[in-house]
């Protein structure tokens, strides 16, 4: 299997990919509720109104593939680290973390680990900033560690061990003793809902009203991904694309070439909410006058092509 990142997914998802492949799992079967869109109106920043959910894909993998997890969060991890929300954490020292890495790491399980880049020495962000980042761990001895890290071409790489457990803030515990796939029903597929229409009108309505400095939170490029607004749209990209594969693993399934068509029509969709998002930073950092015309155009577009997909759904034969 290609161990290559791949455009759309985050680095758990790339190395979960190769991990749970071995097991007969393809993940991309996880990715079937992603295809929505929320937005709150009433938060203080277009940015906020984006940032209201969050999908856990360990549910997912439990509900899927009866994998279960556990999660262990690192209690003098730094205070500025934001983790997402999946689920209930055991808040343990690193000790603990070290324990439980040693005693599991083996045949049936998984261990991700979830990691501070200012102290992990391939991210981009080491000794930079402070961020997220992860990787699985393969193998531990007494100094070294055997890890895999698509996202930065890391397959089966050797560590320092004490220097990656410095950098962990929390590490997520999946059990793959029992893997059971459920059947596929066709009520598993999720389609974009009226709740998504609506927020997205919405959304669309507020950016009339953009302020990009507010936005940006006065952040230079190489930082702007930490700006909500910057979140909020790659998350709508990233899900877009990751629902498209899905839609492309379940062609595979049904035999059905027609699932495969709207696959490709989600990923232009996703490709016209990364126009969107490259004129708001190009306008911003260019301190140029948002051209709405152009904007008005491109959620236009947008709009009309989640409809027309969402009709089409409406014509497959199962």
């Amino acid at each position: 299997m290609e161990t290559k990142h791949i455009e759309g997914y985050d680095c758990i998802d790339d190395n979960l990919r190769i991990v749970l492949n071995n097991y007969g799992i393809d993940i991309r079967r996880i990715f079937n509720k992603l295809w929505y869109f929320r937005f709150n109106k009433n938060s203080k920043n277009i940015g906020e109104g984006l940032m209201v959910t969050n999908d856990n894909k360990y549910k997912e993998l439990k509900d899927k593939f009866n994998i279960n997890y556990e999660i262990y969060e690192n209690k003098n991890m730094d205070k500025n680290i934001v983790l997402k929300d999946f689920g209930k954490s055991n808040i343990v020292g690193i000790e603990k973390i070290d324990e439980i890495i040693k005693a599991k790491c083996n045949k049936r399980n998984v261990i991700i680990l979830e990691l501070n880049t200012f102290e992990y020495e391939y991210d981009k962000g080491f000794k930079k900033y402070i961020g997220t980042h992860s990787c699985i761990i393969t193998e531990k001895d007494s100094e070294l560690a055997n890890i895999i890290d698509v996202w930065y071409g890391l397959y089966n790489k050797k560590i320092e061990y004490k220097k990656l457990l410095n950098a962990i803030t929390r590490i997520i515990l999946l059990d793959i003793s029992d893997i059971k796939e459920k059947n596929f029903e066709p009520q598993e597929i999720y389609l974009l809902d009226q709740k998504s229409i609506n927020e997205m009108k919405d959304f669309f309505e507020s950016i009339d009203k953009i302020n990009l400095n507010e936005e940006y939170l006065g952040l230079d490029i190489e930082m702007v991904f930490k700006a909500p607004i910057d979140k909020g749209l790659r998350k709508i990209i990233m899900n877009r694309q990751r629902y498209a594969y899905y839609l492309y693993y379940l062609s595979e399934k049904t035999r059905n070439k027609k699932i495969k068509e709207l696959g490709e029509y989600i990923f232009i969709i996703a490709i016209e909410w990364a126009k969107l998002r490259s004129i708001l930073i190009q306008t911003y950092f260019l301190n140029k006058e948002l051209n709405m015309k152009q904007i008005k155009n491109i959620t236009q577009k947008i709009m009309e092509k989640e409809l027309e997909i969402k009709k089409k759904f409406g014509e497959i034969k199962w």
